[in-house]
């Protein structure tokens, strides 16, 4: 993914490549779908440079605290 469109990769129907030459398959909803899960899970996605060249897509999720359901039950 090029630097100069890892910002609206996520975007709905986004397909980065020649489309006339070279047309994917798909619709190109798959990552606006993830950045929806991720964000309505309150975390973060986006897409950064690679070690070994190219992108790198990442999220973070936040951790939640886990309640006992036999001490939910008590109080």
């Amino acid at each position: 993914i090029p630097k100069t469109q890892r910002e609206t990769v996520f975007d709905k129907f986004q397909q980065h490549c020649d489309t006339l030459t070279d047309k994917p398959p798909g619709s190109g909803l798959g990552l606006s779908i993830c950045r929806l899960v991720v964000e309505r899970m309150g975390g973060s996605i986006w897409c950064e440079e690679s070690d070994l060249g190219g992108a790198r897509l990442c999220f973070q999720l936040p951790a939640t605290q886990l309640v006992n359901a036999e001490s939910a039950e008590t109080t």
